[in-house]
């Protein structure tokens, strides 16, 4: 794609350019891009590669000029479609997130003992302790040789149930 996009210049800057001959009679295109003006007797000399000669009378060697109503858009109207891109993506993408995540972190935060939780490896446990000076969990894999393991809290990826504290549970 950018080798297309610089090569079209030089594609264009190559065009043939067609210069008006006299009598009426069509022009052929001139090799490099560069016209000579007609020989007075009608004979039309070899052009020089690469040379700049004078215009024919009459006429320009050059294509016509664009036409002057045509303008270029403006900035600002090529710009206001890429506007809403912005405002789209922190909707849809990082607002999102920050509430998923502000969700999570008060998840772990309020998490207490005695709470089923289970860790982003998939083990299900339930909390003994949770320190928050070293930001780890201890949980209890298995009731019946109470097996306990210490995690990380943020390894926690969410709360599958969490223990009520009333008194008259069973």
């Amino acid at each position: 794609m950018l080798g297309l996009l610089v090569s079209l210049p030089l594609i264009f800057a190559q065009a043939p350019v067609v210069a008006p001959a006299a009598g009426g009679a069509t022009a052929a295109p001139v090799a490099g891009g560069v016209a000579s003006a007609p020989a007075v007797g009608g004979a039309t000399p070899a052009p020089a590669v690469g040379a700049a000669s004078a215009p024919a009378v009459g006429g320009a060697a050059t294509a016509p000029a664009a036409a002057p109503n045509a303008s270029a858009p403006s900035p600002l109207s090529t710009l206001l479609p890429l506007l809403p891109i912005p405002v789209l993506f922190y909707f849809l993408m990082i607002r999102p997130q920050q509430k998923q995540e502000k969700k999570r972190k008060s998840m772990i935060d309020s998490m207490k003992r005695n709470d089923r939780v289970m860790t982003a490896g998939g083990i299900l446990g339930t909390v003994m302790s949770v320190n928050a000076d070293s930001d780890s969990v201890t949980l209890r894999v298995d009731d019946d040789k109470g097996v306990k393991m210490e995690f990380s809290r943020t390894s926690i990826v969410r709360v599958v149930d969490a223990s009520s504290d009333k008194k008259g549970d069973a």
